[in-house]
């Protein structure tokens, strides 16, 4: 091979392994960028520490032997392209968050034999558009179970008096890692702060020990967008908290007061790629459903502890890890779900009655009631209880009634008369006049009068003790053109109401059945199909209803 051959297939091969290494970085940093981190830890015992620096990560302080850091100082060679540089804050013993700086100069104390607890990092500049800077320590007790933060979360801890042992820096370019996921713990009653922090859905807390959770720590963990997790708590006698941030204590310790009920949210890039996704155990209910970005989630008015959390990134238009149906119950909500629940019991236990006495008085008729009180004011039936007008008002009596009027419809179909149609205020007057003659046996509600500002001819007809009534009205009758079976035939009539009964106690014939037909008003009549249809739908929907009160009130009173 020649070498001008050679240095052109050399180009090639150099220009193709450049185009590889930066299609391999992200496109917020060029191919040529970088940086270098150096800096001291003032560290118990040893002083002024030099840090390492390998593969892009800076590692300040010891490891192993229990000593604290006390300070530390950043330096940063920034070669990245982008205008910006490092700020950090540490939380020092004694102090609590001291000021912001700049790399290059120290944050802490120096002697004072005073611990960092905490630390919180962030970008400045153009350079924090394009980078995150990724920091992790090494605590007392905890070791490295909290795991790398980024962009000015808390790694560490405050209001533990644990020591920062180890700090370890880097600085990445934002997309470096796809694995966002978010990491929590919680200060639960007597056993403190959780020693490992929990992550993407898994529990923190306790469940079956009955411990109130008091305060809670949440931070995000990778590297993919910028952004923060904020969250508040509702905590007892003090109510909902101001907003927090990023690993920040929300809550309360050495208060032994309970959280009640926790918001969560996301902010910044990553809001736009992420849903944030949590549920509570809560004291009594147990595991509630969960909430998402900002709602709440726990109980309001109870005085209810929550035991523990499980929280969840879930990226843009996945589904919910669960249910999310019931997250937060206000007592007021719990109240209500009762008096709803009564209401759709005490409508299923009436809903036939409501079905009549509405269709009647919609057609211009009274209500069942109102016969019933008018015989019992009058006189009518002396000594006898009239409450028994809810045998006639059940579902299947109704049905029954309705099919009679069909089988009557039959009869005169087969002697050329239209058939009658189904009359809400012919209902409730057969209902009425059936209740009274189950005991007089004899037509005297009809007789004085009770039916006749309905208008129209009016007729009616009553057996008792027929397992068909119509055997009696028309096939014992058709003969001798009896009274019963002129009433069935009779073309005058274009309507019908009918009421049935089965008894079982002395003093009653068993199946009582009562046909009241007339040509009165046209309204709310139907065919017996389309009448069977309505209010079956009707009885359906208030079974339907309450059935839903059920589960609404199981779910916020258990």
């Amino acid at each position: 091979m020649n070498k001008t051959l050679q240095k052109i297939l050399s180009a090639c091969i150099s220009a193709v392994m450049a185009f590889s290494i930066a299609t391999a970085i992200p496109n917020t940093a060029s191919a040529g960028a970088s940086y270098t981190l150096n800096g001291t830890a003032h560290v118990q015992d040893y002083g002024d520490t030099e840090g390492s620096f390998s593969s892009g990560t800076l590692t300040l302080g010891t490891r192993g032997n229990s000593k604290r850091v006390e300070s530390i100082c950043v330096n940063f060679d920034n070669q990245l392209g982008y205008d910006g540089t490092i700020q950090y804050q540490v939380h020092v013993q004694n102090i609590g968050w001291m000021n912001w700086v700049n790399a290059g100069e120290t944050a802490g104390t120096s002697h004072q034999s005073l611990r960092l607890e905490g630390l919180r990092m962030r970008l400045t500049g153009e350079l924090a558009n394009h980078y995150t800077i990724m920091y992790h320590v090494h605590i007392q007790d905890y070791g490295d179970a909290q795991g790398w933060v980024s962009d000015g979360a808390l790694a560490g801890t405050t209001g533990e008096s644990k020591r920062l042992e180890e700090v370890q820096i880097k600085i990445v370019p934002i997309g470096y890692s796809s694995n966002e996921g978010v990491a929590y713990r919680v200060h639960c009653q007597d056993y403190g702060w959780e020693s490992a922090w929990s992550a993407d859905g898994a529990v923190s807390g306790t469940t079956g020990s009955s411990k109130r959770l008091e305060a809670i720590s949440i931070a995000l963990t990778g590297a993919a967008y910028k952004g923060s997790i904020s969250y508040k708590t509702h905590v007892q006698d003090y109510g909902w908290q101001d907003w927090v941030s990023d690993g920040t204590l929300s809550g309360t310790q050495g208060e032994g007061k309970r959280l009640e009920a926790i918001q969560i949210k996301l902010t910044g890039d990553i809001a736009d790629h992420y849903d944030i996704y949590y549920r509570v155990h809560s004291q009594n209910f147990g595991w509630l459903d969960w909430a998402c970005n900002g709602a709440s989630a726990g109980t309001s008015g109870f005085s209810y502890r929550l035991e523990a959390i499980q929280i969840e990134l879930v990226a843009k238009g996945s589904s919910a890890p669960g249910s999310v149906s019931l997250s937060f119950i206000d007592k007021s909500t719990a109240d209500a779900a009762a008096a709803a629940l009564a209401d759709a019991q005490k409508h299923y236990n009436e809903v036939v009655l409501d079905w009549i006495d509405t269709q009647s008085t919609a057609a211009g008729g009274h209500t069942v009631e109102y016969y019933v009180n008018k015989a019992a004011s009058d006189n009518l039936v002396p000594g006898t209880d009239l409450s028994i007008y809810t045998r006639f008002l059940t579902a299947d009596n109704i049905n029954k009634s309705v099919d009679y009027i069909a089988e009557c419809n039959s009869l005169r179909a087969s002697e050329g008369i239209a058939p009658l149609q189904v009359n809400s205020a012919l209902m409730a007057a057969s209902i009425g006049s059936a209740v009274i003659s189950s005991k007089t046996y004899d037509h005297i509600a009809f007789h004085n009068g009770y039916f006749s500002d309905l208008g129209g001819y009016r007729a009616e007809n009553l057996a008792w003790g027929y397992a068909d009534p119509f055997t009696g009205w028309y096939t014992d009758e058709k003969a001798s053109k009896g009274g019963h079976y002129v009433n069935i035939i009779n073309p005058v009539y274009t309507q019908s109401g009918f009421a049935f009964a089965s008894f079982s106690e002395t003093g009653y014939m068993s199946n009582v059945a009562e046909e009241m037909f007339g040509s009165i008003s046209a309204a709310n009549s139907m065919t017996p199909s389309a009448y069977k249809t309505a209010f079956n739908q009707y009885v359906a929907d208030a079974a339907s209803a309450l059935s839903r009160a059920q589960t609404y009130y199981s779910l916020v009173s258990r």
